[in-house]
């Protein structure tokens, strides 16, 4: 073998090599990329549900709130009661934050199982429960009935315990509750 030759194989073996190399480096790097690209999307979406149950939490504080204005009762049906009226008033102004939760839930399913989306299922209950409960006293309170009427329709007292908030009571607590498990399981992806 003449050096020229010799030479020409060892040029020949460190170009192979190089390829390599840069072929090696590339997939590192592709990798990398979509690590980083997967992190900063669970990144994102942790950070949106956090803000989100947040929202969540303070619309539930509102719509129950025990206080209403004068104005809320503006355009109210003649014979529904007020308070009725005003819940529900309340109720579907949030239509927007009730239809986001069921996005929220299935994009956490996506990105971050079927284990982190069940801790939105309490909260869409909280929602169906507060719903349902408002139309049943809404039919209750038909035909000029008040939502304080006990005697005639003893129903009313639960229903106010979950329509209106005070003091202490229990399905603001279970809304708490189930509002600091999905925020607890958000704030592992944000590490």
């Amino acid at each position: 073998m003449t050096t020229v030759h010799v030479i020409s194989q060892v040029v020949t073996i460190v170009s192979a090599l190089v390829a390599l190399g840069a072929a090696i480096a590339a997939f590192m790097g592709l990798n990398t990329w979509r690590r980083e690209l997967k992190g900063r999307e669970e990144f994102q979406l942790a950070r949106r549900v956090l803000l989100f149950s947040c929202k969540l939490r303070e619309a539930f504080r509102q719509i129950r709130s025990a206080i209403s204005l004068a104005d809320e009762t503006k355009g109210k049906p003649q014979g529904m009661d007020d308070s009725v009226y005003v819940f529900a008033s309340r109720f579907n102004s949030r239509n927007d934050l009730w239809s986001e939760l069921e996005a929220v839930q299935l994009e956490v399913e996506v990105l971050f199982g079927k284990e982190a989306a069940a801790k939105l299922q309490p909260l869409r209950e909280h929602v169906s429960e507060y719903w349902s409960t408002l139309m049943t006293a809404s039919n209750a309170t038909s035909g000029g009935r008040s939502l304080w009427d006990d005697e005639e329709v003893p129903y009313l007292k639960e229903a106010r315990e979950i329509l209106i908030a005070r003091k202490g009571d229990d399905f603001q607590a279970a809304v708490e509750t189930g509002i600091a498990q999905l925020q607890d399981e958000m704030r592992k992806h944000l590490r």
